[in-house]
């Protein structure tokens, strides 16, 4: 499977647990690149970026939040009383239709294995914390297509997801959150942080609306599945037993998930790279290089009386920049290693 792409470890049918977890914090390691993610953030300071496109975009689940707390405020309003919103399921589309199901939506539901899920609490815990995990590929993936998924979309969801990628599943909500996040800064094309927690904060959204929204979803990644050749399989082990288990999952377990995500969204120094520092390095460069384009204008509308004074420039020289990001690339190896994702309790 990992010939085909589908998978990103090397061999799973014998990788332990402990070896899954070891190759996938390496490969992320590996894969993550500074300047690109000192390129990214500074693009996202600028209009029109892909990060700011992705931040500005509404998703269908922000939709129904909306006309689900409007419908309880004018209800609200009518009775005369003033009262807390409540977490509510879904009660329209994004296009503000009643909830309903599409044709093809239909046609899947009815191909679902008919079966009762029998778990444990510390099995029902997990695997919470697992849909979460894959939920966020494909809230990403929303986002930064706009609500047009790509041929490259079922790709997104699987590299997003240490399960459907590495067969790795989170444990604890903590973990699912700083795991997704990392993810998202090693892999997708956009790696940005603003982005990176607003797509976490969109898995808890989804997840208040209640089941109807998550199997809504996961049948879409479902589909987004089926675009790899082998990808069927994931569908078949993971995707297609999410939704069966979710439906008869109690909804106050995916409010619990969707509290317990909000409070673990992980600080820039839980990740295990010095982000805080590159992105003070990428703005040094940036103020370095308005400033030398300023000197250099000046120096040209006049004689040159020195050879000192022409390497005056304030832009950081590529002599003095390779050392700092070496410097913190070992600095980022270091917390790399020492990463304990391991999370306790239970969600239900």
């Amino acid at each position: 499977l990992e010939g085909e792409e589908l998978l990103q470890l090397a061999n799973p049918e014998g990788a332990s647990k402990c070896e899954r977890r070891q190759q996938r914090l390496r490969a992320e390691a590996q894969a993550f690149d500074e300047d690109h993610y000192m390129a990214d953030f500074m693009e996202g300071q600028t209009e029109g970026s892909a990060a700011r496109a992705a931040l500005a975009f509404v998703p269908w689940w922000r939709e129904q939040a909306a006309h689900a707390m409007r419908e309880h405020e004018g209800i609200a309003n009518g009775g005369g009383a003033s009262v807390a919103a409540p977490a509510v399921e879904a009660t329209a589309f994004a296009d503000g239709s009643p909830v309903g199901w599409s044709d093809e939506e239909k046609d899947q539901l009815l191909q679902l294995p008919r079966k009762e899920m029998l778990l444990s609490r510390v099995e029902a815990s997990r695997a919470l914390c697992g849909l979460a995990d894959v939920l966020y590929g494909y809230c990403y993936d929303v986002r930064t297509t706009e609500g047009e998924h790509t041929c490259e979309s079922g790709w997104t969801v699987r590299v997003l997801s240490s399960q459907l990628s590495w067969l790795d599943a989170p444990v604890s909500p903590a973990e699912a959150a700083a795991t997704s996040v990392r993810r998202a800064l090693c892999f997708p094309l956009v790696r940005h942080w603003g982005l990176a927690h607003a797509v976490l904060a969109d898995v808890s959204a989804m997840l208040r609306l209640g089941k109807r929204a998550v199997l809504r979803a996961l049948l879409s990644i479902h589909r987004l599945m089926l675009a790899a050749e082998y990808g069927y399989l994931l569908n078949r082990c993971l995707v297609d037993e999410f939704a069966v288990w979710v439906q008869q999952t109690p909804e106050r377990r995916l409010l619990r998930l969707a509290d317990a995500l909000g409070a673990a969204a992980p600080a820039k120094e839980a990740i295990g790279w010095p982000l805080a520092q590159y992105e003070a390095l990428a703005m040094e460069e940036e103020e370095g290089e308005s400033e030398g384009e300023g000197e250099d204008e000046s120096s040209s509308s006049g004689e040159v009386s020195g050879g000192e004074e022409g390497e005056g420039g304030a832009a950081a020289p590529p002599a003095q920049r390779q050392p700092l990001i070496e410097e913190l690339g070992e600095t980022r190896h270091e917390e790399t290693c020492g990463m304990e994702l391991e999370g306790k309790g239970t969600l239900v």
